[in-house]
């Protein structure tokens, strides 16, 4: 084997793991006219504001709503719903923390990548475990309010906290698995353009490659899915339990205090569902079209 092969096979084996092909817009355009579409970072927002920006916006909203949960009443603080939004916020923030800085370097390092290799997987596995175990958090929320709404005495008597903090260590222990999985050779963690970000590789470079994309966007898929069905089963029952009018039923009004507390209830299940239906519809045209695209 002549010295030039064994460079080549050497390079094959360092790939297996992590695609580093350069896919930077500095790479990428060289040569090229710099006012096309694609090498028009003007067009293309590429600057350093945008990143520093979406860091920003993201940091501060997970932090309003981490206070306006802890600092509200009682009453929603005892619910397994506030557990599950609080631990939302908590691996959004926390998430943020731990992929964005990155992207903001690279901006400020005129799109050229830093920290080689090493780095990229550090990335690609963060934003991958993002990509998957946010949309299963609001899967998770959607089920509860199913069961609550629907279900009320199964979700009294057999749902307790230490279900759902079970629930929460299976879906990362789940996600952190599936995650791993480029570390054994099924797929790899590819650099992304414009060059600012890493993630799995969906360019179907191998057979692999193409699987591991494949089981990301069906989990990813099966999520989002759920979380419309259920969302939608939950305003369907809630549009009913309003036109059989409870609050102005007669044998509720014999019973004093419990016309009060169904009203309260049908109102705090309605607030919940507009929340979560507004999760549910920035996470459909957010993550699905990436999601499909994989």
């Amino acid at each position: 084997m002549t010295s030039l092969e064994y460079a080549d096979a050497n390079s094959t084996n360092s790939t297996n793991l992590t695609m580093m092909v350069d896919k930077s817009i500095n790479t990428i355009c060289d040569g090229t006219e710099a006012n096309t579409s694609v090498c028009d970072t003007d067009g293309l927002g590429v600057s350093l504001g945008t990143p520093i920006a979406m860091f920003t916006s993201g940091v501060v909203g997970n932090i309003i709503a981490l206070v306006v949960l802890y600092t509200s009443r009682i009453r929603l603080k005892k619910t397994l719903f506030y557990i599950l939004l609080c631990v939302l916020a908590w691996t959004d923030l926390i998430c943020l923390l731990l992929v964005s800085p990155i992207a903001v370097i690279v901006y400020a390092n005129n799109l050229h990548w830093v920290g080689g290799e090493p780095l990229c997987l550090y990335h690609g596995f963060f934003m991958t475990m993002t990509s998957i175990v946010t949309p299963l958090l609001v899967c998770c929320l959607s089920v509860e309010r199913v069961l609550a709404i629907t279900f009320p005495y199964f979700h009294e008597r057999v749902l307790t906290k230490n279900k759902i903090y079970v629930t929460v260590t299976l879906c990362f222990t789940f996600v952190i698995l599936f995650c791993c999985l480029p570390f054994i050779g099924f797929g790899s963690y590819a650099h992304q353009f414009p060059g600012s970000w890493c993630f799995l590789n969906f360019h179907r470079e191998t057979p692999l490659d193409t699987a591991f994309a494949y089981c990301f966007s069906i989990i990813n898929v099966l999520s989002i899915s759920t979380m419309i069905i259920m969302n939608a089963v939950v305003m369907v029952t809630l549009i009913q339990m309003r036109r059989r009018k409870l609050n102005n039923s007669p044998s509720l009004e014999r019973r004093g205090g419990i016309k009060v507390k169904t009203k309260m209830r049908i109102e705090e299940e309605t607030k919940m569902m507009w929340f979560l239906g507004t999760i549910t519809l920035v996470f459909t045209t957010c993550w699905f079209p990436l999601t499909v695209s994989c």
